[in-house]
């Protein structure tokens, strides 16, 4: 506030005039005291907000004269971007004669943005321009992001693999921002996982990644073995998370995955392979089933092998020939093949061999069987082939006739029919062709059966007029 001071003399005395004298008053106010502090409104500001600043000289003290402050940008410790924020003003005038003065209007706004960013400095530093001397605080603000602190702006979208991984394949999971939304700080995706699927067994997945863009991808990388295994499953529950407490949400919640196998349901053309060993038995011997997956493959899981009897192509073999016929065979887990075992039985019947065919999961076309064939042949003790023909009579009248009973031992009979032939036997025979007739020269003896009388005579005594001796006819079957 220097200034002249000038002093008149007998002013408007025309007889003693008088010459002014100058005095030069200089300011010599303390100069230390020349201190312009400035602070705004508030030291955080959220972005789409601004605030004003509030200027002050010591208690006591003002400027004689408006003060004119520049705003600069203080590269130390600033870490805003200059798309972070706008100066709205960048030169303040401080009222003369006042020692406060807030700004009528805003002088910087945080500008809006659709970017994931972390709190962020902005230090402003300010200059007297128009008047030496004085030395201005720093302005220090805090730039809060809106974005990371707006749930509509954190939500995750997950775009999971389509349904039924093949093995031997590489997948991804997508996540991405919402439209238009990205990100400056890393966002940590964590995978946890549970399910039948094994991890690092038959898929690895990574336990958890970072993206700084707006959408990402993260790998499942699907293995290939040589397990039958069905469907396998996979659960991931995500969590995500960055160094700065923000809270995500997930779209979906969780993510159901599953892995589809490579053996099961079988590829086309491949099936079980049912056998027998040994493949033909002796009736009274067993035989090993043996259920085999095709090209050495192995259970992932505890498999189980249906069988049944092909009725039409085993009608030879009925269930009195075996103990008991086996539901199932079960191939354990980590095996290639499963067995069990059949046991024939012997009996009375002569010709009775037959082939046992044997089918395994009839009907699933996920996981087909060949049949198996078990040869069954017949070991009847072949000594007691022994075929007795009796006459109703062992004496014929002329003019009669007679049945025969045909009988096997006891306990024994035939699974075919026995076709049996009769011829007159020359040897002790005195009938002449013309003394009998046979009425049937073939017999068909049931199979099944062990005696039986035919229905109808087989031999007639013819009648004649000749008186003659009784005489021997022997047949021979």
């Amino acid at each position: 506030d220097e200034g002249a001071l000038i002093i008149d003399g007998n002013k408007g005395d025309v007889n003693m005039p008088a010459r002014s004298a100058s005095l030069y008053i200089k300011d010599n106010t303390d100069p230390t005291q020349k201190k312009l502090t400035i602070t705004s409104d508030s030291s955080a500001l959220t972005e789409g907000n601004s605030t004003r600043f509030k200027m002050s000289l010591p208690a006591g003290y003002h400027s004689a004269k408006p003060l004119t402050i520049a705003l600069t940008t203080k590269a130390a410790g600033t870490e805003a971007a200059g798309t972070d924020f706008q100066y709205l003003q960048t030169s303040i005038t401080f009222p003369q004669d006042t020692s406060v003065f807030t700004t009528v209007s805003p002088v910087i706004k945080a500008l809006v943005d659709q970017i994931i960013e972390k709190d962020e400095q902005l230090n402003i530093a300010a200059a007297v321009t128009n008047s030496p001397g004085y030395t201005v605080t720093d302005v220090s603000l805090k730039i809060n992001d809106a974005t990371r602190r707006d749930a509509t702006k954190t939500v995750i979208t997950f775009t999971p693999p389509a349904a039924g991984m093949p093995e031997n394949t590489t997948q991804q999971i997508g996540f991405k921002l919402p439209a238009g939304v990205t990100t400056e700080i890393p966002i940590k995706v964590s995978l946890p996982t549970t399910g039948v699927a094994t991890r690092n067994t038959d898929y690895s997945l990574p336990v958890d990644t970072s993206f700084t863009t707006a959408t990402a991808a993260i790998e499942v990388k699907v293995a290939g073995d040589i397990l039958v295994e069905d469907v396998e499953d996979i659960h991931i529950t995500p969590a995500i998370s960055d160094l700065y407490g923000t809270t995500y949400t997930f779209n979906p919640a969780s993510l159901d995955l599953t892995i589809k196998d490579a053996q099961y349901p079988f590829p086309a053309g491949d099936s079980v392979l049912l056998s027998c060993t040994p493949d033909s038995v002796n009736e009274g011997q067993s035989s090993v089933i043996t259920a085999t997956f095709p090209h050495g493959w192995k259970a992932g899981k505890a498999w189980t092998i249906n069988l049944t009897k092909d009725v039409v192509k085993s009608a030879a073999i009925g269930n009195d020939r075996y103990v008991s016929f086996p539901a199932s065979i079960s191939i354990p887990v980590n095996g290639t093949n499963g067995t069990t075992t059949i046991q024939t039985l012997s009996n009375g019947v002569f010709s009775d061999e037959g082939a046992l065919i044997i089918d395994g999961n009839k009907g699933d076309v996920n996981m087909p069987a060949r049949s198996a064939s078990l040869y069954i042949k017949d070991n009847t003790d072949p000594t007691q082939k022994k075929l007795t023909i009796t006459s109703d009579s062992s004496a014929l009248t002329e003019g009669n006739s007679t049945r025969f009973k045909m009988s096997l031992p006891a306990g024994y009979h035939s699974a075919k029919p026995l076709t049996i032939a009769l011829t007159t036997k020359a040897a002790g025979t005195e009938a002449a062709a013309t003394d009998f007739q046979y009425l049937q020269t073939s017999i068909t003896f049931p199979q099944d059966t062990s005696v039986f009388t035919t229905v109808s005579p087989v031999i007639k005594a013819l009648v004649d007029q000749i008186i003659e001796k009784d005489e021997q006819l022997n047949i021979a079957a």
